[in-house]
């Protein structure tokens, strides 16, 4: 790093300091106070076993091609375990990141899919927002990164919405950026998001009133829930998207039940444990690049 960013950032501590402490006005402090439903979790055992899915990426340079590797894992209480990955190269015509953020939904998606089927009452966590994904395999699609990959996703989310067991799965943020909640009062110089307003305003466990969102998948309409949820007091706020014809809170407050039972600083541990499996680290892929570039020599 260099000395002037240091430098830079001593003078920006008051403005940063000052966003970071911006109070919204009383009638939104209210708003926010009447929207959480405080809820006391059950000492039950409302699913037989509880999985996560999340996935890893990274890449590495040489001469005009990137060589990748993408994994996707799922892992549950009831130690189950599934794999898979794509380990390959492609010209940096295509932007690295994109490509891979492409792939790692795709691989997420399938495990999705397969573990559903085999695991009839097992709630199942993904990493991250499935409405994130949807619009993000959207705008690769227009930007032309692997055109074929992005429909593919689009067809394999769309089975998801005619799986029976649908409404045992359960996308996590726990960074969200959204700002959907109290559209009305926000202004333009309001842009704080949601999970930091519930976390700074709120305290115990519960969760926010369920808001629909409507989204469009290949010409075809769904319907996603999403709900602010806590599961530990003065704990973290996690955004969750879920598949329901209604809004359902008892689910919401089944699901609190679940990860308040496996819940490490206000986060459920077996989503942190497939987060840790999955990652692909800088000496992960050199090493792949090693093995390759020595089967290459080998010619």
């Amino acid at each position: 790093m260099l000395p002037v960013t240091l430098d830079v950032l001593y003078k920006s501590l008051d403005n940063i300091k000052r966003r970071l402490e911006e109070i919204p006005p009383i009638d939104y402090l209210e708003k926010i106070q009447d929207m959480w439903i405080r809820y006391r979790p059950r000492d039950v055992d409302v699913f037989n076993c509880i999985g996560a899915i999340d996935s890893g990426y990274n890449y590495y340079e040489i001469r005009g091609f990137f060589i990748y590797a993408v994994d996707a894992g799922y892992i549950d209480s009831c130690s189950r375990e599934k794999e898979t990955a794509v380990v390959g190269i492609e010209d940096l015509s295509v932007d690295p990141k994109d490509f891979l953020d492409l792939m790692s939904i795709k691989l997420e998606t399938e495990i999705l899919l397969s573990s559903l089927n085999e695991n009839k009452d097992t709630l199942i966590i993904v990493d991250g927002s499935f409405v994130k994904k949807i619009f993000s395999t959207a705008d690769y699609i227009n930007m032309g990164v692997h055109k074929l990959t992005g429909v593919e996703i689009l067809d394999l989310y769309k089975k998801i919405f005619s799986e029976k067991n649908k409404e045992n799965i359960i996308f996590i943020s726990k960074n969200s950026g959204a700002q959907d909640l109290l559209k009305e009062l926000r202004s333009e110089s309001l842009k704080i998001p949601d999970v930091y307003l519930l976390e700074e305003y709120t305290y115990e466990i519960g969760f926010s009133y369920p808001q629909k969102k409507i989204l469009r998948i290949l010409d075809t309409e769904y319907i996603v829930w999403i709900s602010y949820i806590r599961i530990d007091v003065g704990g973290p706020v996690l955004r969750v998207e879920y598949f329901m014809e209604d809004e359902n809170m008892s689910f919401i407050k089944r699901i609190i039940d679940a990860m308040n039972k496996i819940s490490v600083k206000g986060f459920p541990a077996i989503l942190s444990l497939v987060d840790e499996r999955v990652r692909i680290s800088s000496n992960d892929i050199e090493k792949i690049a090693k093995i390759i570039a020595s089967e290459k020599r080998k010619r």
